[in-house]
């Protein structure tokens, strides 16, 4: 049954289907206001040391010792950033970042995070000890090492030039927008013991194609791979499991094919162009804000075997006038 629905003939203001109460953190389209700053520079000093054994290494250093970063270029040719500031050799930086987990990129543009549980919030880009989100732009490979257990939030954003992501097979969740715009990843392996994948866990991920799950994960959070060539892929109605992502088509009259069991969280929401929606016998489950502003929706055939309707899956959907809702709910 539903959290809070009544089998009704005709949806009035009063209803909530109709309230103005949408969870607006986790809508798709808020998820550029929730990014975190990522190409903010760290400020230090560099020792003569350090530059002198750059001198040594056939490094070019500038004659400003007051520089905040260097930008140091490997034998390959590969740019990493240098904060001199930091207590590491001179072919990378890194720190720790809270419960024993420390972060390093070398002078190739591997960043690696090395821990034992769940990992903690990516420290602030204006924290004393740094954060990789400072060099998001020279980030070109993910290395998450054996002994994590969860990836926390927004913790890889933006990091738009990372082509490959290693993850251990101690994983076993993947937290919100966890690795959300990382544009150039185009291949992922997600570890067997993975069970959670968060909401927008990859979202953006423009040039992700090829994924390869665990047999277990049964689901995925919300527009966890929207806007990804992977979803895009899969025509109007792309499906996981039973689960209906999210809409990509255009219909103005749409019928949900044979096969989906559940309309997933957003996956109607904001189209406005769709007037009437036919879901098919099977499905069993209408998912928090399914259809939530679907300003033109004015029909909607649910089928007897629905016993679910989440909150709000028909928030602000002006034009829809009446509407049955099946016993089983």
């Amino acid at each position: 049954a539903t959290e809070e629905s009544m089998p009704v003939d005709n949806v009035t203001e009063d209803t909530e289907v109709g309230q103005d109460c949408r969870d607006s953190p986790a809508t798709s389209d808020s998820e550029d206001e929730s990014k975190p700053e990522g190409n903010t520079s760290d400020t230090s000093d560099g020792s003569e040391d350090l530059f002198e054994e750059e001198k040594q290494n056939g490094t070019d250093v500038s004659d400003s010792e007051n520089s905040m970063d260097e930008v140091i270029e490997s034998e390959q040719g590969q740019p990493a950033r240098k904060d001199a500031n930091n207590t590491s050799t001179d072919e990378e930086v890194g720190n720790m970042f809270g419960n024993g987990f420390t972060w390093s990129i070398n002078r190739n543009g591997v960043l690696t995070i090395a821990g034992s549980g769940t990992m903690p919030d990516r420290p602030s880009s204006l924290d004393d000890e740094g954060s990789w989100g400072n060099y998001t732009n020279s980030i070109t490979s993910i290395v998450i090492e054996e002994g994590v257990t969860s990836v926390s939030d927004y913790a890889f954003i933006d990091c738009k030039l990372a082509k490959e992501l290693s993850l251990p097979s101690t994983l076993t969740v993947i937290g919100d927008t966890s690795f959300g715009y990382c544009e150039s990843l185009s291949s992922i392996v997600i570890p067997d013991g993975v069970t959670e994948i968060g909401e927008r866990a990859f979202s953006g991920c423009t040039h992700l194609e090829s994924i390869v799950f665990p047999e277990g994960l049964d689901d995925l959070g919300a527009d966890a791979f929207r806007n990804t060539a992977w979803q895009k892929a899969m025509g109007d109605f792309p499906v996981y499991k039973g689960l209906m992502l999210r809409y990509q088509g255009k219909d103005s009259t749409v019928v949900v094919p044979e096969g989906v069991e559940r309309i997933g969280k957003f996956t109607f929401e904001d189209t406005d162009n769709i007037k009437k929606v036919v879901l098919p016998e099977g499905t069993k489950r209408i998912e928090k804000s399914a259809f939530s502003w679907c300003f033109g929706l004015e029909e909607v055939s649910i089928p007897s075997t629905v016993t679910y309707i989440g909150r709000y899956a028909f928030a602000e959907c002006y034009s829809l006038k009446s509407i049955m809702i099946p016993q089983s709910v």
